[in-house]
């Protein structure tokens, strides 16, 4: 099950619609107007549009860059598309410091060096003002809670002494406790609902437009309004 925003315990495999939804933003999500006069259209940025307003905005602002916490943490990269056109370059640290098996995790599937990971892996569930999630290359549903590089099989949540204090925090989804695989999500808000259930590993360094970008591609159900996947990833 996915993390589901104002609930506890958000696992991967299904897509399910946030049950803190409102009623108006449910109507925003089938095309009807939330006053009930009607049909309304919802009008989905183009990629070009997308590129002006989040790549290049962020490389003209340096407002979003955050300092390491720990030099000696690995960082990654995730170059992101929207419609095939890309869109700009997450930068993210990860927290070797606190939670070293899950850092290295990810740190291996961005690299690729097993002959699988994250490139090309799709951003199946998008919900606004929530989360990205990503990760699973098995199926581009997210149906499944994703391959480690532990032999392919599940890890246990190795602590949770990192909380989801902030947006652009990395996370591990999960199949349950436990059960975690290839499956991350980002936050977009400060979510403390998830804590304890969810290992948080990881936060942007730079991109944090990129999020906002990718927001503005999201619905209540999870499902992007256009696809979005890695384009590109590694190890800096």
């Amino acid at each position: 099950m996915a993390p589901e925003r104002g609930q506890q315990p958000p696992e991967t495999s299904e897509t399910q619609s946030p049950s803190a939804a409102t009623s108006s933003d449910a109507g925003r999500a089938d095309g009807k107007d939330t006053a009930g006069t009607g049909p309304r259209v919802i009008r989905i940025p183009s990629p070009s549009r997308l590129f002006t307003r989040g790549y290049c905005r962020r490389e003209r602002s340096s407002q979003d860059v955050v300092t390491p916490i720990k030099a000696s943490n690995p960082r990654c990269f995730l170059d992101v598309d929207v419609s095939g056109e890309p869109i700009g370059r997450l930068v993210v640290e990860l927290r070797a410091d606190v939670v070293p098996k899950t850092a290295e995790n990810f740190r291996t599937l961005c690299a690729g060096t097993l002959g699988y990971g994250y490139q090309g892996c799709p951003f199946h569930r998008i919900v606004p003002n929530f989360i990205c999630q990503s990760g699973c290359f098995e199926t581009p549903t997210g149906k499944t809670g994703g391959c480690s590089i532990y032999e392919g099989r599940p890890f246990e949540g190795e602590n949770f002494a990192l909380l989801h204090l902030e947006p652009g925090l990395l996370s591990m989804a999960n199949a349950g406790p436990n059960k975690n695989g290839s499956q991350f999500f980002i936050t977009m808000v400060k979510a403390p609902y998830l804590d304890k259930r969810h290992v948080v590993f990881g936060r942007v360094l730079t991109g944090m437009q990129v999020l906002k970008t990718l927001s503005d591609l999201g619905t209540v159900s999870g499902t992007p309004l256009r696809p979005v996947s890695i384009r590109a990833c590694g190890v800096l």
